[in-house]
């Protein structure tokens, strides 16, 4: 049942989420939001995050979350699955698949990789760049977006000897040119709120993420 409960919430999340840095919503969701813009509350919370955007001081380094789990095999070989992207669909609830841009950069810093996502009806493209890539300790990259053009949000993995196995801890980070980019898709929508909504479904994800990376590594 829970595991069902994340799955209907990245289902919501995903029929807001954007097709080319535009939000996508049925007649209900439009429904919803024609109501909210006569919400005084509602209102006023986008236009403080209009009025921070404005002045480039919005802060957005409290989005982050962080998962760990023990894995009974050694940091050398779960660093071998994270760090290859061409397996991410075996791990990720969203992400369905990678490919790398270059093969032969394929797991050093700096390379690119192509991710395909996917919830429910809703799909979409992201361009990412591998930002560390330390064998049997650490793999993180950064998602920029669908065009590849701005530092949107980094996904990390910390890998530490837990006798034979490892504690793998895998993270999420919201970066600064987060917001101006949902707004440039939609100067009406209500940054915080598409934050928040993405931040639960990375809190989710993760969960979901560190399972599948037990059960892949120590099959």
């Amino acid at each position: 049942m829970l595991l069902d409960g994340r799955r209907a919430r990245r289902d919501r999340v995903g029929r807001r989420l954007i097709d080319g840095g535009h939000q996508r919503l049925d007649a209900d969701e439009r429904s919803e939001d024609a109501g909210s813009r006569g919400d005084p509350g509602n209102e006023g919370a986008r236009s403080r995050t209009r009025d921070a955007l404005a002045s480039g001081v919005m802060d957005v380094s409290h989005y982050h979350h962080s998962g760990s789990i023990s894995i009974d095999r050694p940091p050398a070989e779960v660093y071998a699955i994270v760090s290859d992207v061409t397996r991410t669909g075996e791990l990720s609830p969203v992400c369905q698949s990678c490919t790398w841009n270059d093969p032969a950069q394929a797991g050093r810093a700096g390379a690119w990789f192509t991710g395909h996502n996917v919830i429910g009806d809703v799909s979409w493209d992201t361009h990412c760049q591998v930002s560390v890539a330390v064998p049997g300790q650490e793999f993180a990259f950064i998602n920029h977006g669908p065009n590849g053009d701005a530092e949107l949000v980094r996904w990390g993995y910390l890998l530490e000897p837990d006798g034979a196995g490892t504690t793998a801890t895998e993270s999420w980070q919201v970066l600064p040119g987060y917001p101006t980019f949902v707004q440039g898709g939609n100067p009406d929508m209500d940054v915080t709120q598409r934050i928040e909504g993405m931040a639960q479904m990375a809190r989710d994800g993760i969960k979901d993420t560190l399972a599948n990376l037990k059960r892949v590594a120590e099959a």
